[in-house]
């Protein structure tokens, strides 16, 4: 194994003699596999002690300061990654427009993908919180203290589970049929009540649309509770059952399971 540059120097071929031609070009060639070993045994070894103070701080501002690196296509495709004191980005963009970016900081994540009808979906990730949205296809989750729970979607099926002891809900919410894409039904509210003794103003709403029927069970007790007054209406009849008892208020009467046992009063 070569033992430093010295060798190269102290085995430089003397020619002055008298040679043959043959000679000299295997002088000449033994001299440069030696060179050669000794090239690849110094590249292979470089260490700090073999460069000087001012090129080394030259090195350490090359290899530390801001990196790019770019591959651009002809049609303007591009992949792009920029590393720099402020932090890390990174962007890939297509050749019809697309491109979708993820940039890291002291501050935070972002990720950003967007399409080409202007729709993009974005995640954003920081000390305060957590902010996901998707425009577009109009799915928002933002939150600032979120600290366990699961998202679950499967067979047409979600399921959202919120590890928090009380979960706090603003704004109305739609039931969407999985199938269709049709609203069912939903959680929403308004001041457009009449304001009066027997109408709140404002008042809150568990609705269902169309042919969808609306069913409240319990395992239990179920119990139905109002301050002031508790209004039940049907626009046909309102029928009660205790076990195999039934009751049924209609516009002809009262009737016992099928039975009639109040009249209408004369009007």
């Amino acid at each position: 194994m070569p033992g430093s540059l010295m060798t190269a120097d102290t085995s430089f071929p003397d020619l002055k003699g008298k040679e043959s031609t043959e000679e000299k070009f295997e002088t000449i060639t033994g001299y440069l596999y030696l060179l050669l070993e000794q090239l690849r045994y110094t590249l292979s070894n470089l260490g700090e002690e073999n460069f000087n103070g001012a090129e080394l701080d030259h090195l350490g501002r090359v290899f530390t300061g801001p990196l790019t690196v770019r591959v651009e296509e002809t049609e303007q495709g591009v992949t792009q990654l920029s590393v720099t004191v402020e932090g890390v980005k990174s962007t890939v963009k297509g050749l019809d427009g697309r491109f979708s970016s993820v940039e890291q900081s002291v501050n935070g994540v972002v990720s950003r993908v967007n399409g080409l009808d202007n729709r993009f979906s974005s995640v954003e990730q920081d000390v305060d919180g957590l902010n996901i949205r998707t425009i577009g296809g109009t799915t928002c989750i933002t939150g600032d203290h979120v600290k366990t729970g699961r998202i679950v979607s499967q067979n047409g099926m979600s399921e959202i589970n919120l590890n928090t002891g009380m979960a706090s809900l603003s704004g109305s919410y739609r039931v969407v049929d999985p199938n269709g894409g049709a609203e069912i039904g939903g959680v929403k509210y308004d001041s457009s009540g009449a304001g009066t003794s027997s109408e709140a103003k404002n008042r809150m709403w568990v609705y269902t649309n169309g042919n969808w029927a609306l069913k409240v069970q319990a395992g239990g007790n179920l119990s139905l509770e109002g301050s002031s007054l508790v209004h039940i209406r049907g626009p046909q009849e309102v029928t009660v059952s205790v076990g195999e008892t039934r009751w049924t208020f209609g516009k002809y009467g009262i009737y016992y399971n099928d039975t009639l046992a109040v009249s209408p009063l004369a009007t």
